[in-house]
């Protein structure tokens, strides 16, 4: 149990930094993301250094509503959002590295995440499983999205040219992951101290405009990316367009199209879309090579989201195997070793399963070399759920205290469970090379 209780608390953060981090078509130094993350795990102390001090000076109201705003607010969420934005104010905004507005997106979530992880873990040490699988669910989506609205809004700020444009970006980078923040703990504290059901209302409906809030925003950056930068590039935006088609690198391309424009450009002006486009076609070399960005897409999210659920429910049947307290549901009698161990195997491979999702979810839309076509996806989806259900009933029936039925039966569902793990691994084989076409790989996607 304690094994499965620490995969809860450091798991989700690093599926969901990884999905974020992973959608950026132009991967961040490592060395920078490790440090942002380390700086967003030392901001920790700041924030307990200004709660001990705000509590000496100014001690917070009794009744219920009072309560739980001075400690979601005042204590909670208005240090810890201040905090973590100065971690990637210091750290990574004059870093050359921060070369697209997507970038602050990656850098606002490794520093929630990293705050957000310890945080995790000093709260389950105290609460225990019981709260790792709240957190998993609850506060740690809500970290990492709060990081993604703040990110939106310092990228936006990164790549403003006004003063007062980079002063109000980076506002409501701040005021918006407060109230959000804020909001949610109020939810959950006045629901504790007021014993009143409105608490969980805003608690649920905080946390739900939070991710839906941080998926609209991530879209949009990518979206409006050629926009933002032929603004702070002062370049029109049309013939930017022209030579950076959707989906290509704008920080690959854009260095080569600025001198382009300087070289071929009349004095102090800029050639016309058409104009530009054919000196583009004239010049292959300019955008020739360019990687193709392609979003995942909210079911790219979902994939991401849901292997979360699938590696849990995997970890939990891993170490229920080993655990002395898990028992028959009816009461009859122990399962025996073999039956233990089959559950184990079985949540092993729950796990796997969890994880190829998770890489389906995390690259889709990439392009690649080898496939998998629809038949083989069906063969290892009714594989997998086949091959846990049959397993799962062949070891509820190996039980110490089995009858003759029951182990006829383990028999049959256990070669049934066999059969289908054997059709899983079939479709999991099945994959296909893409073919070539003029000696350029065809663009295939997951």
């Amino acid at each position: 149990m304690i094994g499965l209780t620490i995969a809860l608390t450091v798991a989700p953060s690093i599926l969901l930094f990884l999905f974020i981090y992973t959608h950026d078509e132009h991967p961040e130094p490592k060395s920078l993301i490790g440090k942002i993350l380390l700086g967003g795990v030392i901001s920790a102390i700041p924030v307990l250094i200004f709660g001990a001090i705000v509590k000496g000076i100014l001690p917070g109201p009794t009744d219920p509503f009072g309560k739980a705003m001075y400690i979601s607010f005042v204590l909670a969420s208005i240090p810890e959002e201040f905090f973590k934005m100065a971690v990637v104010m210091m750290i990574a905004w004059k870093s050359l590295s921060f070369d697209e507005p997507y970038d602050g997106i990656v850098y606002g979530t490794a520093s929630t995440l990293g705050f957000a992880t310890l945080e995790n873990i000093l709260y389950v040490a105290q609460g225990g499983f019981y709260f790792a699988v709240i957190r998993a669910v609850t506060a740690i989506p809500l970290h990492a999205f709060c990081g993604v609205i703040m990110g939106y809004f310092i990228g936006r700020a990164k790549f403003s040219k006004s003063t007062n444009s980079i002063s109000l970006f980076l506002f409501f980078g701040l005021l918006i992951p407060i109230l959000l923040h804020g909001f949610y703990d109020f939810g959950a504290f006045y629901s504790e101290f007021a014993k009143e059901p409105i608490g969980v209302v805003i608690f649920l409906l905080t946390l739900a405009l939070t991710i839906t809030l941080g998926v609209v925003l991530l879209k949009s950056l990518e979206k409006n990316s050629i926009r933002y930068l032929a603004s702070y590039h002062n370049i029109p935006l049309e013939p930017l367009k022209a030579a950076l088609p959707k989906g290509v690198h704008t920080e690959t391309v854009l260095p080569r199209i600025i001198s382009f424009f300087a070289q071929t450009s009349p004095a102090g002006s800029w050639p016309d879309p058409a104009l530009f486009q054919q000196r583009i076609i004239d010049n292959p070399d300019i955008v020739d090579n360019a990687p193709i960005r392609r979003t995942r897409g909210f079911m790219g999210f979902l994939y991401v989201l849901f292997s979360l659920f699938i590696v849990i429910a995997g970890v939990i049947f891993l170490f229920a195997g080993f655990s002395e307290n898990f028992r028959p549901s009816n009461g009859k009698g122990e399962f025996t070793e073999v039956s233990r161990i089959l559950i184990s195997i079985t949540g092993l491979f729950i796990i796997l399963n969890g994880i190829l999702l998770f890489i389906k979810g995390a690259f889709r839309n990439r392009e690649i070399n080898y496939y998998r076509g629809t038949g083989a996806k069906i063969m290892i989806v009714l594989g997998f759920i086949l091959t846990v259900l049959f397993g799962l009933a062949t070891s509820g029936n190996l039980r110490d205290k089995a009858t003759s039925d029951e182990l006829q039966t383990a028999l049959v569902t256990g070669v049934l469970s066999g059969v289908f793990l054997f059709l899983w691994l079939i479709g999991f084989l099945m994959v296909k090379k893409v073919p070539k076409k003029d000696s350029i790989i065809k663009k295939e996607y997951i």
